[in-house]
């Protein structure tokens, strides 16, 4: 199953200059999101990304967020406590960064929450392996591969002239 996908930063644009481009997104038949909760740098971006990804969510999107353990922190959550970040930002899936054991990222598949844990398998050898044998629900587990979103403005000017 092949699906088209968009990357959104509050950091860089307004909430409207966002919305456009998601419908313009879901008008030509992309249906999902990256974004990354480590780049929140304020109370002011949280707000824009929760009214971003609700906009998201309700045209049908799926959304994903990259996450570490120091962002946990931040927020004052544990891995346990997934279930918050679902709702606040309507996810789909937790991308994990680096810094996890595997016996997080197996508790975080085990959620009864649902939330798909999305792993960077770019990472090397054993580490999905190292996952499982922590008894993980591989139904929760998704595997892709590292995303740099070098200069994205210029990669989102040129997909809005593509589709538009």
């Amino acid at each position: 199953m092949k699906r088209l996908g968009i990357s959104v930063y509050p950091q860089h644009s307004s909430v409207e200059e966002m919305k456009n481009y998601i419908q313009l997104a879901h008008n030509n038949g992309f249906d999902r999101i990256f974004t990354c909760l480590m780049s929140l740098n304020d109370a002011a971006e949280k707000q824009k990304l929760q009214e971003v990804t609700h906009f998201a969510k309700n045209l049908g999107f799926d959304i994903s967020a990259d996450i570490a353990p120091p962002v946990f922190e931040e927020m004052g959550l544990t891995y346990r406590d997934i279930n918050v970040l679902k709702k606040e930002f309507n996810l789909a899936a937790l991308r994990l960064d680096m810094g996890f054991s595997g016996q997080e990222e197996a508790l975080m598949s085990l959620d009864p929450c649902d939330l798909k844990v999305e792993l960077n398998i770019s990472n090397g050898t054993k580490y999905v392996e190292n996952i499982l044998s922590y008894k993980a629900n591989p139904a929760n587990i998704i595997g892709c591969h590292n995303f740099y979103p070098l200069n994205s403005q210029i990669k989102r000017n040129t997909l809005l002239k593509k589709i538009s």
